[in-house]
């Protein structure tokens, strides 16, 4: 072992190599190349130094090639290993980016978005405009008054389950629930993502959304629930607003009014489905009794509604 050339041709010459490969650990292309770079120097000097060697060499051992081979090999690893480590370092950055672009969708439409429509939106335009949007408000009647029979936990895990059933819904049909409004939530369709049937897929949506409330209420008596559900579809302002720190996306408009005034009518009217008259013109829904022209608050002229359920 004392034989500096016995030395170079068993194991130690190998440890360059596992220098090489942990310096890949730092994704950084040219700490490898140069780690490659000094142990290639390294050993040459090294043999240089230590061994006679010639040109030619009567043996192996003192040839100048061999080990000037055995440095190039060291080179070329830190070669290998720095488009390793560049590769790593390209695909870890595409998975924060990936993973930023995700939270920032979350930022903007919160949990309760399906992770197909956050696939969609990753690649959506969410530039601010004016475009039309079918817009769904649903409300709990008469939950603040249960809220004082029940504890807050009770009350909690209540309408979590509910709002479970409905949001899932709402993902089945293409809409995006856009906010929760205590005992509500309002749902958009065609919004962000463009949707030419938004209108269709809402009204199929709430009377899913009636038909679920029905189960519920036969399979939880003692948890029974009643809702309003109002629906319009029209031309509305859409976009992000908020801080730099918290934004969030928003429809904002007249469109989103009257919608939020039929759930609202839904009460004075004894309904549970309300839909506005261009609702009744773009989904042609079938059953729809005519309530004609109403007084809507807010709105100088009556409103012409049409009764669903």
């Amino acid at each position: 072992m004392d034989d500096p050339a016995y030395v170079f041709g068993f194991w130690p010459p190998l440890l360059y190599f596992i220098f090489i490969v942990l310096s890949t650990l730092r994704l950084d292309f040219w700490l490898s190349l140069w780690t490659g770079a000094v142990a290639a120097m390294q050993q040459l000097l090294l043999a240089l130094w230590l061994l006679p060697l010639e040109l030619g060499g009567e043996t192996i051992e003192n040839s100048v090639y061999y080990h000037g081979s055995r440095s190039v090999a060291l080179l070329l690893a830190g070669l290998v290993a720095g488009f390793v480590a560049l590769s790593l370092r390209r695909q870890f950055d595409n998975s924060v980016a990936a993973a930023q672009a995700r939270d920032r969708i979350t930022n903007l439409f919160g949990q309760h978005v399906s992770p197909a429509v956050v696939e969609r939106l990753l690649d959506a335009d969410l530039a601010s405009e004016t475009r039309p949007v079918c817009i769904l408000f649903l409300d709990i009647r008469g939950f603040t008054a249960m809220t004082r029979t029940r504890p807050a936990e009770e009350t909690v895990a209540l309408l979590n389950d509910f709002f479970a059933e409905m949001v899932a819904i709402v993902d089945r049909h293409g809409g995006i629930i856009n906010k929760f409004l205590g005992d509500g939530f309002l749902a958009l369709f065609g919004a962000p993502l463009a949707d030419p049937n938004a209108a269709g897929n809402a009204l199929a949506a709430g009377h899913a959304m009636l038909a679920a409330v029905d189960r519920w209420n036969s399979e939880r008596p003692r948890q029974a629930m009643r809702v309003g559900i109002g629906i319009h579809v029209g031309d509305a302002v859409t976009g992000t607003v908020g801080s730099p720190q918290r934004k969030e996306y928003t429809v904002i408009g007249d469109a989103v009014n009257l919608a939020a005034r039929l759930e609202q009518l839904t009460k004075e009217t004894g309904s549970r489905l309300l839909v506005s008259d261009s609702m009744h013109d773009a989904a042609m829904p079938d059953g729809a009794t005519d309530l004609g022209p109403m007084p809507i608050r807010g709105y100088g002229e009556p409103v012409r509604v049409w009764k669903l359920a």
